[in-house]
């Protein structure tokens, strides 16, 4: 019989490719070492400008620093990303919970409805004294995208308790 053994590096996937990435570093530190100008490709084709290897050589030391992090750091930045997000939605007039919609029974609002039940009920826009619907492509308080949809498409006012629409023309 023959048996051929072959040993293998048992690695995850991330820490090869922080292990490629580090080489890959010391190979670029090492190609802009002493010289200046450009220097000849690794693959024989023409040369290579030192900026370049230099944009190279930030690109993976910061690919590098983002693949390091330790869980701990990738979550305190996937939480302050998810209270920027919320916070742009507040400022828009969007309320979103995860579980279905949060409403200030205060203010006036429209609620989405939608015939997919994941969707349904999970916008909540919050009515200004005069808030101004339309497309996306327009600076609207409210906007919305579709056929039929035009750039100011109407006006909603709160005034003394009551809620007016008027179509734009």
């Amino acid at each position: 019989k023959r048996i051929i053994n072959n040993a293998v590096i048992n690695e995850d996937a991330n820490a090869k490719v922080i292990r490629e990435l580090r080489e890959e570093v010391e190979r670029l530190r090492s190609e802009l070492g002493s010289r200046g100008g450009t220097i000849p490709n690794p693959d024989g084709s023409g040369y290579v400008d030192i900026t370049k290897l230099k944009e190279q050589l930030a690109q993976s030391e910061s690919l590098i620093s983002e693949l390091s992090a330790t869980w701990e750091e990738k979550l305190k930045k996937t939480e302050e990303t998810h209270k920027e997000r919320h916070k742009f939605l507040e400022d828009m007039g969007i309320s979103i919970k995860s579980t279905g919609i949060q409403v200030d029974a205060s203010k006036f609002y429209l609620i989405n409805l939608n015939a997919d039940p994941a969707l349904n009920e999970m916008l909540v826009y919050y009515l200004k004294e005069v808030t101004r619907v339309g497309r996306t492509d327009s600076s609207q308080d409210i906007q919305l995208n579709g056929t039929g949809i035009l750039p100011e498409h109407c006006v909603i006012e709160v005034e003394n308790g009551w809620v007016h629409i008027y179509p734009m023309p």
